[in-house]
This record gives C-alpha cells, structure tokens and sequence, in this order.
C-alpha cells in the first residue's frame, strides 16, 4: 500500500515538473518573439560592416573563384545587438543573423540554399544560450519552404555553439 502511495506522489510530481517545465519554454518563447518584435521596430542602427574574400572552386572548371563575405554588427540600443552574416559560394549561400540581448545570443535565424534547394533554420536559446527549441523548413525548385515547420528534438539544451560555427563573426 505504501509503495502504491508512494509512486502514485512520485507520478504526480513528475507530471507536475513537466507542465512547469512546458510553461517556462513557451513563457520563453514568447520573451524572444516580443524581443525580436522590438529589435524589428527599433531597426538596425549603428552598424560596422566588414568583408572578406573566400576563394572556393568551381565544381565543374576546378578554377578559383573569389567571394565575398560579409558581416555587419549593429548595436540597437544598450540592451540589444544583431550581427548579420552573407557567406555564399560556388552554387550556394547562407544568411545568418544572430540575435543578443545583454551580450547573450537569444535567437539565431539562418536560411540558405543552393542548386535548386531552400532553407530556414530558427533556434530559440535560453538565457545560458543552449538551444530550447529549433525549428527546420526546407523547399525544393520552385516550391515555397514547407510549413508548419519541422521541430528538431536532437539539439536541444545544446549551447548554440556547437551547432553553429560562429568564428566568422569573431572578425568584427
């Protein structure tokens, strides 16, 4: 009887810890979606741009073709930065930007593409910068990007650096 009691409270409170748990992602998601809304109505101001050239093959003459990249960092006001990256190559390329809030990323928004294909990635960070939700769509030709989008279970509570390569950024 004591046992039965005893799981019975263990079930409750586990089932109690995950809607808490479910709470505070959609209370969090809701914080970056009116974060990102601010940053959009304030706008990108203050900005430093930076580029470089990155010379890739061509896949089909072997013969090196520059390209340039392009970084720009922009402090939106004390609270917020935005940086924003335009890399492309041979038959491909991906715009990424990468959004702070006191220093610390809080949403990533990258897209891309490349012979014929399309992509948009959305990671949502929480305040330690590991990724609490990551939402995937991607197209082929002509076709606009799916939705709704596909959510990524596998990277979650992964701190952002170590699904995106953020050394580019480090140039300006």
């Amino acid at each position: 009887m004591k046992i039965s009691i005893i799981l019975s409270f263990l079930f409750i409170c586990q089932n109690i810890m995950f809607a808490q748990q479910k709470d505070l992602l959609k209370s969090r998601i809701k914080e970056i979606k009116s974060s990102y809304a601010e940053i959009q109505e304030i706008g990108l101001n203050n900005c430093k741009n930076t580029s470089y050239v990155v010379y890739e093959n061509n896949y089909t003459t072997q013969e090196k073709i520059p390209f340039t990249q392009t970084i720009k960092n922009c402090s939106v006001n004390d609270i917020y930065t935005v940086k924003t990256g335009q890399f492309n190559g041979d038959h491909w390329y991906s715009n990424v930007s990468i959004y702070y809030k006191n220093g610390y990323i809080f949403f990533i928004f990258e897209e891309g593409g490349g012979e014929g294909q399309k992509y948009e990635t959305r990671y949502y960070c929480d305040s330690e910068e590991r990724i609490i939700q990551e939402l995937h769509s991607e197209s082929e030709g002509s076709t606009d990007l799916n939705s709704p989008q596909i959510e990524i279970k596998e990277n979650l509570r992964k701190h952002i650096n170590q699904i995106i390569d953020l050394k580019p950024f480090n140039k300006i």
